[in-house]
């Protein structure tokens, strides 16, 4: 098109263009397995719950245990340099109930239970309750029995560092929502005894609980232990400081009667029974 004023020429072309089409294509996930999008470290932890079983024919004991500060220096010292007290604990823990059985082929799981609060930032401040994963370790009877306490504590701490971390909580939560409305549990809590299977226990550690500053209006507390009203196959374990403060410690113990007794006969200078009496003075003392 043109036009002419003043002798000034304007001249204004336009051209179209027109693309082919092109259809899109929608890239779609398969859904036959979302368990592909959740990182490797919780693979295998959570089982989902289908159907409840039966309880067990054989049920677990609870029994409580104090251990000197002296004894768990030691048993520090023992499972090498830079291992933990609780650390060192759950090695010996296992090493024993790895000993207590005659099969060297059968396995025995251990449990850690980790603390995920301080790994998901600041979302779950406002939320109140616990924020746990419970990565376990396998290792056969025969493994355990000629492994060096060292070795076993060196298991454990991988165990723990598995899960103590930002990726491994918020890939749990994903399989939990991917996997809604089934309930979920750790797979280790689903443990049976078997031909192939000894023990499974998990192990939790209650030392940063607040016991020497408990007080309920009737002065601190003499003793301060944990239950556990699992009625499953699997142990459970937790140790406590003393309400004395003074390092010793205060160990629930929820196992097989067999297990309780074998750790007592194999280890009584370590683990010895707590018993009331040193409980007796405070009796007089109590405003009840």
């Amino acid at each position: 098109m043109g036009s002419s004023e003043r002798g000034v020429e304007v001249v204004v072309k336009r051209t179209e263009v027109v693309a082919p089409f092109v259809p899109l294509t929608v890239h779609r996930l398969p859904m036959l397995n979302l368990d592909l999008l959740v990182p490797p470290s919780c693979m295998g932890l959570y089982d989902q719950i289908q159907t409840l079983r039966a309880p067990p024919l054989v049920h677990l004991q609870s029994r409580i245990y104090k251990i000197s500060a002296r004894q768990i220096q030691h048993l520090q010292s023992l499972a090498g340099p830079g291992r933990t007290k609780f650390e060192s604990l759950s090695a010996l823990l296992w090493k024993l109930l790895a000993k207590a059985a005659t099969e060297d082929e059968k396995r025995c799981k251990l449990g850690i239970v980790v603390n995920g609060r301080n790994f998901i930032g600041k979302s779950t401040n406002n939320y109140f309750g616990n924020v746990l994963s419970v990565p376990y370790i396998n290792a056969s009877v025969g493994e355990l029995k000629s492994m060096p306490l060292s070795e076993t504590a060196d298991k454990v701490r991988a165990c723990v560092e598995s899960a103590a971390n930002e990726e491994h909580f918020r890939g749990l939560v994903d399989w939990i929502e991917t996997h809604r409305p089934c309930r979920a549990m750790s797979a280790i809590f689903s443990f049976h005894p078997s031909d192939t299977e000894h023990v499974a226990v998990v192990i939790s550690s209650g030392q940063l609980f607040p016991v020497s500053k408990l007080n309920f209006g009737w002065g601190h507390p003499s003793f301060v232990s944990f239950l556990s009203p699992w009625r499953g196959n699997t142990g459970f374990v937790m140790p406590m400081p003393s309400p004395t403060n003074n390092g010793d410690w205060v160990v629930f113990m929820h196992l097989f009667e067999k297990h309780l007794d074998f750790l007592e006969k194999e280890a009584p200078h370590f683990f010895k029974p707590f018993r009331l009496s040193p409980l007796e003075k405070f009796r007089g003392e109590s405003k009840l």
